[in-house]
């Protein structure tokens, strides 16, 4: 499903992108079920509910990591408020500056074969 980028996203879809290692056509590819959260002056969080399970498929934030935790913080209310018992995100960054700043822990790592190169 193409989808249609908010304000948030238009000013900041290339920031996003080189932030998260994304690329366009992952981007626009959006799942049917999520809902994108604008959180003023900082960005968005976009998520969908499934199995009590909050799952975040993007999230951005323009600010400084120190500020992000408000988006974090966000995050977790709207998680708890959707009757979630769990958050769970993939991300192409380094998982252990997660686990720092956000006391997320590691539990899988995502495999792919890349048959367009075989």
């Amino acid at each position: 499903m193409r989808r249609e980028l908010n304000k948030m996203q238009v000013e900041n879809i290339e920031s996003y992108l080189n932030k998260s290692g994304d690329n366009m056509h992952e981007f626009m590819n959006k799942n049917p079920k999520s809902h994108v959260y604008e959180v003023p002056n900082m960005g968005w969080i976009e998520y969908y509910v499934w199995d009590k399970i909050f799952w975040i498929h993007t999230a951005f934030s323009k600010l400084s990591t120190k500020e992000t935790k408000e988006i974090w913080k966000s995050i977790i209310k709207m998680a708890k408020y959707e009757g979630c018992e769990k958050i769970q995100f993939t991300t192409k960054r380094n998982p252990k500056a997660f686990e720092r700043l956000y006391n997320v822990k590691t539990v899988q790592y995502k495999m792919e074969l890349d048959l367009t190169k075989e």
